[in-house]
């Protein structure tokens, strides 16, 4: 099975920069500029998904001890769901984490896909990505457990009442709380989850927020967080880049472009 997400136009898919660093051959490149200390070769590669395999990584992440997270979507039971794997830093699957190196999560009842993948300081695990229509984030123990400190079950479906909602790209601010931005009916958007894994209402009142910087789509492939603890969007509108930046309580920066955007 497949999701009908698509990347935003001309932005590269993390599985293909992956690939190009650290998992397939390239072609420019001899042997010996490989690190053969990674799994003897400089590359590495598990199966994750039920069979028939369709695995498809979207983001990586690494943690301290250098143990490196693939995460993406793979075939479940009956859907297409999030998926991650772990490599140790030697480069082989990480059997502390779910005593096999990876694990799938049905996060809805449809279509999931991890677009995102974060360390915290805890090294506890966040994978964020799209439901079924809308945002959504897992949070995993460090031994890819769920983490059921978070929204209860580790797992937390947003309902933006901006529906379809496509997230992009995310991130963690300076306090813990996990961002994700993309598309909502043709506008920017961003929400915001605490750190239990639910909206936070000290944004913008309802927990996300949207800007339009032109007329037609509007699409936050990227985010990021200032100093300051603003929110800023970047992506593709209609027929240009655009950006947005949002105060901390999820308003719009007046004092940036275009009263925001």
């Amino acid at each position: 099975m497949s999701s009908n997400l698509q990347p935003p136009r001309n932005r590269i898919p993390a599985y293909a920069l992956l690939a190009a660093v650290m998992f397939a051959d390239i072609t420019f490149a001899s042997p010996t500029d490989f690190d053969t200390s990674f799994n003897g070769t400089g590359k590495a590669f598990v199966s994750v998904g039920a069979p028939p395999s369709s695995d498809f990584a979207n983001a990586i992440a690494l943690q301290s001890d250098g143990k490196v997270i693939v995460a993406g979507k793979c075939n479940g039971i009956v859907n297409v769901d999030f998926c991650a794997a772990r490599f140790t830093r030697n480069g082989v699957p990480d059997t502390s984490f779910r005593n096999i190196g990876s694990v799938v999560t049905a996060v809805s009842d449809g279509n999931d896909e991890a677009v995102g993948a974060h360390v915290q300081g805890d090294n506890k695990i966040v994978l964020t990505g799209n439901c079924d229509g809308k945002f959504c984030v897992v949070r995993y123990e460090n031994d890819g457990a769920l983490d059921l400190s978070f929204n209860g079950t580790g797992k937390s479906v947003l309902d933006l009442q901006l529906s379809p909602s496509i997230a992009y790209s995310s991130t963690i601010d300076f306090e813990g709380r996990t961002l994700l931005a993309g598309w909502c009916l043709n506008a920017l958007c961003v929400a915001r989850i605490t750190r239990d894994g639910v909206l936070d209402t000290s944004f913008n009142a309802v927990g996300y927020a949207t800007a339009q910087a032109i007329s037609g789509t509007n699409i936050a492939s990227a985010i990021a967080i200032t100093a300051e603890g603003r929110v800023v969007l970047g992506g593709f509108c209609f027929s240009g880049y655009c950006a947005a930046r949002f105060n901390d309580d999820g308003t719009l920066d007046s004092t940036f472009g275009n009263n925001g955007t």
